[in-house]
């Protein structure tokens, strides 16, 4: 009987040890991994902020290109209808025509521009968003099978 409980008693010892150093184990492996999910999201979240600033970087120096642009446009015009001032009617009409196509042709390419910008800010953010959704998939599969191993382990 005293073999019985001498067994029964290193039985449960080992069993209090091996519970011990799977639960030790796991509380190191998902110490590394929640340092690791932190590092990646400050990283992320460094990125995305990087390219928000960038994205308001170059908003900036668009408007200021416009506001140039829109400058040298009055002034050219300024002097076109100076000089317009000494042609006949139908020379006026002409130059009006090319002034106002010249124009439309500006505005539409700087809108191409300022679109083909917006385009690629929005396209590096969208990147980086699914970059920080699969992470956090990848890390959830992870507990996940961690979860069903130590369940299979201990049961």
């Amino acid at each position: 009987m005293s073999e019985i409980l001498d067994l029964a008693k290193k039985f449960k010892q080992k069993s209090n040890e091996t519970a011990n150093l799977i639960e030790t184990t796991l509380e190191e492996d998902l110490t590394k991994l929640h340092a690791s999910f932190i590092k990646s999201l400050s990283e992320s979240e460094s990125i995305i902020k990087q390219g928000t600033e960038s994205l308001d970087e170059k908003q900036t120096k668009l408007q200021e290109m416009l506001e140039q642009h829109n400058e040298a446009i009055n002034t050219l015009l300024a002097k076109h209808i100076y000089s317009v001032q000494a042609l006949t009617t139908e020379s006026l009409e002409q130059q009006r025509a090319e002034i106002a196509e010249m124009m439309s042709e500006y505005s539409r390419e700087l809108s191409e521009t300022m679109q083909a910008h917006q385009a690629e800010a929005f396209k590096f953010l969208e990147h980086r968003v699914w970059a920080v959704l699969i992470f956090g998939f990848l890390f959830a599969l992870l507990i996940l099978i961690l979860g069903v191993v130590i369940g299979m382990k201990l049961g």
